[in-house]
């Protein structure tokens, strides 16, 4: 009894009885090529793994020490009949990841969104399994049953089973065959500070590192720790340094624990459950070194809510946003008055973290255009197809500083902003607004291709000013749309109440969070004493960039009443937030018809006024990240 969880005693089976098959839990199998007498083994001809991710990692040392046995990786749930993908690596697939396979007889795969609609290939997405080998459900557990076996909206009067497993199709294979690819359990996401993390992504890169064996990750209270199993004495700093290197910051373990084995439940999988608690280091990165790094460190973090005790530390990563950027510049500027007389919020998106801000300061780093300038320059280096971001309804730009964090640094990241910002004017309608844009992107790229993306009003925007753009013979590479609305007036009533500006300041101020009657006619100034009242979050900036956000709102709703769309003849990646809070379905379908190429939708399950934080990012920023680069290889 339990000699299937003893490595030395499966060894002496395996040698004596001259065992040619044998089947593994990849912790199991870690375990196992651990025993020093395997070198003794030299009849296996079969070995299997199944129930667990297995890592690159073990893979190789798996080869090591079998080179002339391949491994088999095998995926299946009880709910159907067990093993129903296969992937098979031998010793020369030196350079192939790690995948789950391809389907065997039976079964079909779907790879889906929260609103079960086909993610693209190369793009996350929960797995759900259809064919005859489904299981009719569990046994006297029929809300289980219900939730798990679901009607099958690509097959009518079929179910399929939901596994709660996130994969993705991997199409960029040696002989093109695509392959599903294991990314982790839906539910095995860790959330930290907002931000959504896959462990498994961690876990590979840390165990790349020269001494480690073998990583996990979890969460102790608010604190992301790693665990490994090393062979020697790994210097702790040297380990932390090595993962500030190879991850983003958000996903840097804040403590890393030395274990001599990973416990494991009675079926042989990890219990993270059971990893012992760690001593929480307080430092992350880099630490602060001067009195000046100190004091922005407590500055980030008085502001962000969370300790700060690295020079590495980004604003944006650790929740922050555009209208707590503009809180800090102002502290900045008051605290630091005799250099940071001049900051701006403009510099701040670009300066981001501790150690880019105390250069700005020190004078080491040129301060950039003023943050209401038509046209800010997130990042102007690059040498692939910029990217444009168009306002949404406030004018502001500011929201799309956080896409620096996904998109490749190749890539340069403009925003435009409302010319009311800058003392100018809006133009009479859409189609002219859409000209003005254009006009502000020809003067920074005056030739090549370009990309274009808006979220919401901004998405609007975009699809008007690509067609401008082709018009004037500009070639273009992406248009994005992050979930945007086409207004479309109640059939009923007309078109009068969404044109008379105080229903629509009242319509604005109640998207906004102020909820007011229309007779009250409030004015601009009124309405900012509202805000101010209520302490909203945009009450950051002065009255006059107050009043010109909410002309912009206005001129927003106005231009969208009766607008010609018009026709684009490209292709557009689209973005659908979740709407189970709101009136709103999906946006999407709405604009088919003003496309002409491809469209590429994908679901996100965020609050539409969430898209541009680091964890919708993170969600759908692979796959906008694919579109762009398609520019460059053609």
């Amino acid at each position: 009894p339990g000699g299937h969880r003893d490595p030395h005693y499966l060894a002496h089976t395996i040698t004596n009885h001259h065992i040619t098959a044998i089947d593994f839990v990849p912790s199991m199998l870690d375990a196992f090529l651990d025993e020093p007498t395997i070198t003794d083994i030299t009849t296996l001809t079969r070995v299997t793994v199944g129930g667990e991710a297995l890592t690159p990692d073990l893979l190789r040392r798996y080869h090591h020490h079998f080179p002339h046995t391949p491994l088999h990786n095998l995926y299946g749930p009880t709910e159907t009949a067990v093993d129903v993908l296969g992937w098979t690596s031998h010793n020369t697939d030196h350079d192939t990841p790690v995948a789950l396979g391809t389907p065997g007889w039976n079964i079909t795969t779907h790879v889906l969104d929260d609103h079960l609609n086909p993610v693209p290939d190369n793009t996350p997405g929960e797995l759900y399994l259809a064919g005859p080998q489904l299981a009719h459900g569990y046994l006297n557990q029929p809300h289980t049953t219900a939730t798990r076996f679901i009607a099958n909206p690509h097959q009518p009067g079929h179910r399929m089973y939901r596994t709660g497993d996130l994969v993705r199709w991997h199409t960029h294979t040696p002989d093109d065959t695509p392959v599903l690819h294991y990314l982790g359990r839906t539910d095995d996401q860790i959330k930290l500070r907002g931000i959504r993390i896959e462990p498994t992504d961690i876990e590979t890169t840390l165990t790349r590192h020269p001494t480690i064996t073998t990583t996990r990750v979890a969460v102790r209270g608010n604190r992301l720790i790693g665990y490994y199993l090393s062979d020697a004495d790994v210097d702790a700093d040297a380990l932390r340094a090595y993962a500030t290197a190879a991850l983003p910051s958000h996903m840097v373990p804040a403590a890393f624990v030395k274990v001599d084995a990973f416990p494991l439940t009675p079926s042989g999988k990890l219990d993270r459950n059971a990893l012992p608690d760690p001593v929480l280091s307080a430092t992350v990165g880099r630490p602060p070194s001067t009195a000046r790094q100190r004091r922005l460190c407590e500055l980030f973090g008085d502001i962000l809510g969370t300790p700060v005790d690295s020079i590495d530390t980004d604003f944006f990563e650790l929740g922050g946003h555009s209208l707590l950027l503009v809180r800090l510049a102002s502290i900045l500027r008051r605290e630091f008055a005799d250099v940071a007389e001049h900051l701006s919020v403009a510099d701040l998106m670009i300066a981001s973290t501790v150690t880019a801000v105390d250069a700005l300061l020190s004078g080491q780093s040129d301060a950039g255009p003023g943050s209401f300038a038509p046209v800010l320059p997130l990042r102007s280096a690059g040498t692939a197809a910029p990217l444009f971001c168009l306002p949404p309804a406030s004018g502001l730009g500011w929201p799309y500083a956080a896409l620096k964090h996904v998109l490749p640094t190749d890539i340069p990241l403009y925003a435009l902003q409302s010319p009311l910002f800058s003392g100018g004017r809006l133009s009479g309608d859409l189609a002219a607004l859409a000209s003005d844009y254009a006009d502000s992107i020809e003067v920074v790229a005056a030739d090549g291709p370009v990309h274009l993306l808006g979220w919401s009003f901004g998405g609007v925007l975009a699809l008007l000013t690509a067609q401008e753009l082709l018009r004037r013979g500009r070639r273009i590479g992406t248009v994005a749309m992050l979930d945007s609305y086409p207004e479309v007036a109640d059939a009923d009533s007309g078109a009068d109440h969404l044109l008379d500006r105080d229903a629509v300041l009242a319509r604005v101020l109640a998207e906004m969070g102020f909820p007011v009657d229309p007779v009250d006619r409030l004015t601009v100034e009124q309405a900012i004493e509202l805000m101010k009242e209520q302490g909203d979050a945009i009450t950051v900036l002065d009255d006059q960039h107050i009043a010109s956000a909410i002309e912009n709102y206005i001129a927003a709703e106005r231009f969208t009443v009766g607008a010609d769309y018009g026709r684009y003849d490209g292709d557009v990646f689209f973005v659908d937030a979740a709407h189970e809070v709101d009136h709103l379905g999906t946006a999407s379908p709405a604009w088919r018809p003003h496309i002409g190429g491809e469209m590429t939708t994908v679901s996100a399950p965020f609050r539409h006024s969430d898209l541009l934080d680091i964890a919708a990012l993170e969600h759908y920023g692979p796959a906008l990240v694919e579109m762009l680069m398609r520019e460059e290889k053609s």
